[in-house]
């Protein structure tokens, strides 16, 4: 397969046709009449313009699942891409975003497969006809949230722990007229005089216990003119990476709301808290009753590979599920609640453990990162694979595909349940294992089949580096353990003065994404100068988060010009 690549590169180039895939990138999904007419309009506009694939996300992964009606209107656009000699690319298999776990389409057991984070040895007490979480007096750790405690700094007074990373009296003020609760809140305003619109509070030094799950609270109100590109962004780094990411309001009012972020440390060491707004434009923004709360063990994943766990405190017994407490089920959803609260485990008649007796629980929960939305699917499971044959069969009977695209792009959950931890290995080749059993499921199906994938798990440049989020262990050279027949599909333009040397050195065909809602002449002008002069790039794809298509024919103008 690599050689027939090469072969029908070095024929594309010596008969002038640079960059012979050329796709178009959506996420729709054939539901109606009126979704068919939007996918075929775009189809016709692309194939106008020169463009031969269709790069589609539409939720393929379920397809053998979809309703008669779906499935006829799934064939029309296929009729349709066929007669224009437009390619249709399935996206598929999307384990950084909970594949088969996130909506437990065929079976609700599978939300099951997304990756658990442990929680070790949290402390439960026998009370009545329960057994209960018993948080210490450390279960809240003293943040200064409410900001009633401050010290005197050059530009006024500031909260007592808490940090301004930037200008403390200017973007970040004491206001001792607007509280939540208490005295006093902590106000953001002048975006736009700061750099990039940020005004950020940051309090170093946080100390948590290792796997325990955290949560962050607290209140943001806002000035009717409150405009940023995102209301408020929560995050934590510890030991030099970023342990979560979370924009948790998009939209915000002049009433007090709450926000609830997830946090769960998986390694020693302390964490930097930050707490503000990432591209403000205008108004004002207040926050106030920030806490930090361990709360237990909110929810629990049950599968071999995540073991669930009650002994005694004292003597170290391990008590017998469904004998000495009742059978505890799995979680019904991998969101975080608004007000998480630990499971309680009921205790039967007979049980041998008894009133008052301390306990020791320890369990795999699912925590959600990036927006609070993302949850990654574990990919030491066999039942993972299972699917993805099923799925696979599916996509064929349906579409009988020449290109197959896996939408392996930005893990950032895995290595932390026992079913990873029992592989003695690292990231790189759990992803790696992962990617090539995808591939050889699709070649079972489809032995022809050119399988392209997200680069940047792969690229040294991107995101294929030490820790990333809540993995457990690197990323570095994942490269190397995936098939080399594999096409990578780059999407970081601003890196390929060094991607692309390296995807060449390597011995890697490419395709380039570009555009990504960008003036053309920003983005995919220099993006496509040098996907040209790199003779292992075979193609560039229209890419759009926004939907927006209204530049599609100047985007096919440009590949069949050249960008001089």
């Amino acid at each position: 397969m690599r050689l027939f690549l090469l072969v029908a590169c070095l024929a594309s180039v010596a008969s002038g046709d640079v960059l012979p895939c050329r796709w178009v990138h959506l996420s729709r999904v054939p539901e109606t009449a009126a979704d068919v007419a939007a996918i075929t309009n775009i189809v016709a506009t692309g194939a106008a313009s020169g463009m031969n694939g269709l790069l589609w996300n539409a939720g393929f992964d379920y397809l053998g699942l979809w309703p008669k009606a779906k499935r006829e209107n799934l064939s029309r656009v296929k009729a349709f891409c066929d007669g224009k000699g437009v390619e249709i690319v399935p996206m598929l298999w999307s384990v950084g975003y909970g594949v088969f776990c996130n909506f437990g389409v065929r079976n609700p057991d599978d939300i099951n497969l997304a990756e658990g984070l442990p929680e070790t040895d949290v402390p439960y007490v026998r009370r009545g006809a329960k057994a209960v979480h018993a948080p210490g007096p450390d279960a809240e750790v003293d943040v200064n949230g409410g900001f009633e405690r401050t010290v005197r700094t050059p530009r006024g007074e500031f909260p007592a722990q808490w940090q301004a990373l930037d200008t403390a009296g200017r973007f970040l003020v004491l206001d001792r007229s607007v509280a939540h609760g208490g005295k006093a809140s902590v106000r953001l305003e002048a975006f736009k005089d700061s750099l990039d619109g940020q005004a950020r509070l940051y309090l170093p030094g946080l100390k948590l216990k290792t796997n325990r799950h955290y949560v962050v609270t607290g209140w943001i109100k806002a000035s009717d003119d409150f405009a940023p590109r995102e209301a408020l962004r929560v995050m934590a780094m510890q030991n030099g990476h970023v342990l979560l990411l979370c924009n948790v309001s998009r939209t915000v009012s002049g009433e007090w709301s709450k926000f609830t972020v997830p946090i769960h440390p998986c390694e020693e060491g302390e964490l930097n808290l930050y707490i503000g707004v990432w591209g403000g434009r205008s108004g004002r923004l207040w926050v106030d009753d920030v806490r930090v709360v361990d709360v237990g063990v909110p929810g629990v994943l049950r599968r071999e590979g995540c073991p669930f766990t009650v002994r005694d405190a004292a003597s170290g017994r391990v008590y017998e599920e469904g004998r000495d407490y009742a059978p505890v089920a799995h979680v019904k959803t991998l969101l975080c609640p608004a007000e998480p609260k630990s499971i309680e485990l009921a205790i039967p008649d007979g049980s041998a453990i008894r009133e008052g007796t301390r306990l020791l629980v320890t369990g795999y929960s699912p925590v959600t990162v990036k927006d609070g939305a993302q949850c990654s699917t574990c990919m030491s499971e066999p039942r993972l694979y299972e699917l993805m044959r099923r799925s696979a069969q599916d996509v064929r009977d349906a579409l009988h595909p020449k290109t197959w695209f896996l939408t392996m792009d930005e893990v950032r959950m895995g290595g932390t349940c026992a079913a990873c931890a029992a592989r003695k290995t690292d990231m790189a080749h759990i992803l790696g294992d992962c990617v090539t059993r995808a591939h050889g499921i699709i070649r079972e199906v489809s032995p022809a089949a050119r399988v392209c994938i997200w680069s940047d798990m792969f690229n040294p440049v991107h995101n294929a580096r030490g820790r990333v989020y809540y993995c457990k262990g690197s990323f570095e050279n994942a490269w190397a353990y995936v098939p080399k027949d594999i096409v990578m599909v780059d999407w970081y333009g601003a890196k390929y003065g060094e991607s692309l040397p390296f995807w060449k050195e390597h011995g890697f065909t490419v395709i380039g994404a570009t555009y990504y809602d960008a003036p053309l002449e920003n983005r995919a002008g220099p993006d496509l100068r040098e996907l040209r002069s790199y003779p292992n790039v075979i193609g560039a794809i229209y890419t759009t988060w926004r939907n927006d298509y209204g530049k599609l024919a100047a985007f096919g103008k440009l590949l069949d010009e050249g960008v001089r």
